[in-house]
Order: structure tokens, then sequence, then C-alpha cells
């Protein structure tokens, strides 16, 4: 049956080859430039970006050859910043494809007159990316590049793409080109139906996406970018079978003895052993994600002066191969860069990367990718993912868990004391464990130089004039401690009384929650405390306080409690924001508006103290 298409697809792209224009055909820059110049919003809409890409276009082809090519043409306007303009485009050169650049070179944005020819830096022997070189007089100009990719597909054709990008895109063209009655298939997230045509046997599938805003996110929702999956084949068998056959013939280093040994299994254990190979790979896994090409990418020459580098994937692998020599039980199965069904279209891009499952009897008692930060934790972005792998022809599916919520922590505790004047100064820990690290994107970068500012990008503080000295920063678990020496004034003075205000700060990420009702998923279930302990002045007492209130049940709960201690002439308050359910349908999302508008109120909390 395959065979029957196969030379079904060869009669038709031999047809298709009589009927198509020249894919080479001269690119009109000049046309482009003048029609986009009079649509496409000016750079002052976009004060925070570098530049913005005028057009992206696709087209893709099957060759008489069966091969799949694939022509990119970009426009793209320079902001004048002077040296903060990118000094350098980078134009990856997936592995197994020939690439080509058609054109490099700078124009004039109102005329389309061409000022000069960029440089062009091929890619070296191991690289993924040539570069293209912007000078400094190309400030304020715009940028033509079209790239050309060849790849052996035997009459075959595939691809998946973000349509986001790093710099707002106005139009954005995808075509695919395919002969008449070929089967096709895709699948899209935040993109519409294809338009499609016939015309001498020749099928025509165009995408077309304007105005695509830069995607952003922290990664406490569930969501993907804009994405575009299409295929001449259907279902997940055929590349899961192809990536089965990697595993098995793939070939790891060798197990280095001088971290363990076979012997030892019995007497270190699943974890001890997991966290040596763990430690092995963060210094030798260069976070490159080994993209699937169909061939085996352990990489033999050892670089000199050191241990070989290897990619995510070679590094998860590796770790298969190593535990599996070790007695343990490992399935290896493999996440996607966007959700797709069994039998929704293939494509070998849709592979994100291996996961290791691995136990004894079959029972899964650990979790392993070389990316992650920990040996048997799951790694936060892969939270409530859905993972396969083939286990004779049938395509296995499961559904990873989430976590608890006491896995992911977020906590602030305050400790304050206040003077007659309402200036508070004291210490601020801040505790942040599981998933919310990865929401931070907290990492070996933190050091205690700079860790007042990486928390300022997470965490909005309601307290102008609050000054933060880190005083350490230290790895906890599976996440961090940060602690800072804190002054602000949150009391306001009146007539020898002081009504003092509940020091906060809110994760920035919380301005992704949807306002509007309707369903979502968290993707982890989470705990968001702050705890304050304010030490009054001397002689000065609080009154009127509300105690302990409960907001909703035990799927999500918000709850509050200000007590004073008169003996030691403290208040300690607290306002702890528990989410078990990270799934969020129409029943519970009025309830989370209601509760996430009381985390945000607590800093208008107020607690009265007077003499």
């Amino acid at each position: 049956m395959r065979r029957r298409l196969v030379l079904r697809a060869i009669l038709a792209v031999f047809v298709l080859s009589l009927s198509l224009p020249a894919a080479g055909a001269e690119w009109d820059i000049k046309s482009d430039v003048l029609r986009l110049s009079g649509e496409a919003p000016s750079l002052a809409a976009f004060p925070d970006f570098e530049g913005i890409i005028w057009l992206s276009s696709r087209r893709y082809l099957l060759r008489p050859d069966g091969d799949m090519e694939k022509n990119h043409r970009r426009l793209i306007v320079i902001a004048e910043r002077g040296g903060a303009i990118p000094e350098q485009l980078l134009l990856e050169n997936s592995p197994g494809e020939s690439f080509e650049i058609l054109e490099a070179s700078w124009h004039d944005p109102a005329s389309g007159e061409k000022n000069g020819v960029l440089e062009v830096l091929p890619a070296g022997e191991g690289e993924r990316f040539a570069r293209v070189v912007i000078p400094r007089e190309a400030s304020g100009c715009l940028v033509a590049v079209e790239t050309k990719f060849v790849s052996p597909k035997k009459y075959y054709m595939d691809d998946l793409l973000v349509l986001a990008d790093e710099l707002p895109v106005w139009e954005q063209r995808v075509e695919v080109e395919i002969p008449q009655d070929i089967a096709f298939y895709w699948q899209g997230t935040g993109v519409r139906n294809p338009e499609r045509s016939v015309e001498y046997g020749v099928e025509r599938i165009v995408w077309k996406v304007l105005n695509q805003p830069v995607w952003k996110s922290s990664g406490l929702l569930d969501g993907y970018p804009p994405m575009l999956v299409f295929s001449l084949r259907k279902g997940m068998s055929l590349h899961l079978s192809e990536l089965r056959d990697l595993e098995r013939s793939f070939v790891a280093p060798p197990l280095p003895k001088e971290i363990f040994s076979v012997g030892s299994v019995g007497s270190v254990g699943l974890q001890k052993i997991g966290d040596r190979i763990a430690s092995y790979m963060r210094d030798r896994v260069t976070g490159d994600d080994g993209a699937y090409s169909g061939r085996i990418l352990v990489r033999a020459v050892e670089p000199a002066g050191g241990a070989p580098r290897l990619s995510a994937w070679e590094g998860t692998l590796t770790a298969a191969k190593w535990l599996e020599t070790l007695g343990y039980d490992v399935k290896v199965f493999w996440s996607q860069k966007m959700p797709v069904n069994q039998d929704g279209p293939g494509a070998k891009g849709l592979w994100r990367e291996p996961v290791l499952l691995i136990g004894r009897d079959g029972s899964p008692d650990a979790y392993f990718t070389a990316g992650a930060a920990d040996f048997g934790k799951l790694p936060p972005s892969l939270y409530g993912a859905s993972v396969y792998r083939m286990e004779g022809a049938e395509v296995r599916r499961i559904v990873l868990p989430r976590g608890s919520a006491s896995d992911n922590l977020l906590t602030q505790q305050w400790k304050l004391g206040i003077d007659e004047n309402g200036m508070a100064s004291g210490s601020l820990d801040i505790t942040i464990t599981g998933a919310w690290a990865n929401v931070f994107s907290m990492g070996n970068s933190v050091t205690l130089e700079n860790a007042a500012d990486e928390i300022l990008k997470s965490i909005s503080f309601a307290l102008p004039g609050m000054s933060m000295e880190p005083l350490s920063v230290r790895a906890s678990g599976n996440g961090m401690r940060l602690a800072f020496g804190v002054k602000a004034p949150i009391g306001i003075v009146s007539g020898g009384n002081i009504l003092v205000r509940m020091p906060s700060g809110l994760p920035v990420s919380f301005a992704e929650i949807p306002a509007g009702g309707e369903a979502f998923s968290f993707r982890f279930p989470f705990v968001f405390e702050q705890s304050t302990a304010i030490s009054v002045p001397k002689g000065y007492k609080a009154f009127a306080l509300p105690g302990k209130t409960r907001h909703g049940d035990d799927r999500i709960a918000l709850d509050e409690s200000i007590v004073y201690w008169e003996k030691s002439g403290r208040v300690d308050a607290s306002s702890k924001w528990t989410v078990r359910s990270a799934v969020i349908d129409a029943a519970l999302t009025g309830r989370i508006s209601d509760q996430l508008a009381l985390a945000v109120g607590w800093s208008e909390v107020t607690v009265p103290i007077r003499k």
C-alpha cells in the first residue's frame, strides 16, 4: 500500500513539475517594499522592539526528484538605536538539509532601493546557524533575506512552524503546493483555515496571518504559541518507529567508572546513581535540542582537553543506556512541541525531546531529561504533558502528573519593625520551589550581585520607596531561597496614630490569568503565600483586626489571617492562596477571579495602631 502511494506521488510530482512556475523566480523586493510601506505600521508603534518583520513568506513544494524545497523570504525593518541594533541575524541550518542564502541585502524602507549587500558568515562545522552581518549604517533601514532549504524527503513533505517571532510580524504567508488529490493533513494553534485552490493539477494551500504580536508566556498557564504543523502523512506511528530505531541504534559514550560502577548499584540506589548522572550531564549538555534529522546524534569525536559535549537529546539517550547497563528498567517516551492527536499530521519536527521513565519491575520510580535540573523529578515544562512511544505496532500515550500544590511553593516571609514615622525595616525571605522556578526563569544565573534585579523582573512589589539589599542566595531542594534586607514606608502617620499597610509582592505572571470567565488551565497546582510579622513601636497597640477568614474550598482557597500578640507587641498577618485544581472549568472561573482580586488587594489591607 505504501509503495503504491509513493509511486502515485512520483507521477503526481512529474505532472506538478510541468505546470509550476520556476521555484527560483527572482524576488521583486522593491514591489513588496512599496506595497508594505503603505500598509505596515511604523516602528513607533513598537517602541520596545529593535525592529519589525514586515513580511515573512514561506513556500513549500516537491521537486521532480522527490525532495522538499522550502523558500523563506523576510523583510525586516531595523530600528535606529545605535549600538542597540542586532549585529547579526541568525539563520537556522537544520541538520540533513542543504541550505542556501539567495538574498542578503539592505534597502531604503520608503523607496525599496538597494543600499548594499550584507556579509554572510556560513555555519561552521557542527553549527546550526549561518549569520548575516548587519552594519551600523543599516540602522533605520530594511533588511531583505531569502533562504532556500532542500530536504531529502522521498516524495514526502512536512514541517512544523512557530508563527510568532522575536519581533512583531506584520504580514505572514505560508504556501504549500502539492499535486491535486494527494492527501494533506494539518493542525494549528492560533491560525485560521487556509485558502485552497486547484489549477492545472496543482493544489495550492495558503495560510495568511496579519499583525502577529510577539508571543510571551511565563509558563504559569497551559498554552502554546501560534503554531502550524502539516504533512502528507497521517499519524504518529511512522516517526515514533523511526525514533525507536534511533534509541536502539544510539551509541552512548562509555559508562564513566570514576563516577559509578555496576557493582555499586545495589549499595548506592537509583536516586544517588541518578544524581551522579544529572551532575555529570550538567557540565556536558549544550542545551541544543539536537533537532531530529533521522540520523544518529552522538558525536564520536571528543574535543581536545575535555569531555564530549552532548545535545539535550544525546544526554537523555546516553542516560537511558547507562541506566539500562546498571540494570534499571528504562522506557523512553517523546514529548511534543504542540498537542497533536494520534491521527493528526505526522511530522518529524513535532517531537520536542525524549523523556525517561525509570524504575524496576515496570514501575516508574523516577523521571529524567538531560535538560532538567534534578534527577527523579519531572521538569516543570512537562507537567501535565502527553508523551508517546511505540510499543510493538501500537502507539502508547501517557499523561504525566502535574505535581501537587505543595511541590510548587512561592512564599514571601516579611519580618519588619516599624518606627513612629511609619518607616519599616527588616528582612524578606523568598522561597521558590518546583515549577515556580521555571516561571521565574531562575537558574544558575542568579547570584548575590544580581538577585534583586532578577526578583524584580518576576515580582511586582506594591511598596513605593522600598529598597532591597541581597543578603544570601542558596539552592533549596528543587528550588531556591533568597534573603534580602528591606526598608519601606508602610505606615501613614496621623495624630499619633499609624495606619499600617501590608507589604506585598505579586508575581508578574498573575497578569496572564484570564478575567473574562473562560475556562483555562494552570500548568501546575501551586501555593502562593505572603506572611508578615510586624513589631509595633513601644507603647503602641493594634486594634480592629479581622482575625481569620477562608474563601473557597479544598480545590481552590484563599486564607487570610491577621492577629495581634499584645505581650510581644507583634502583628502576624498572612495571605495564602492554594490552587489544588490546575484545570479551571467554567464553574471555577468566577471563584478564581474573586480570589485573585483578594490576593491583589492584600497590599490594601491596613492595620490601625495607636498609643
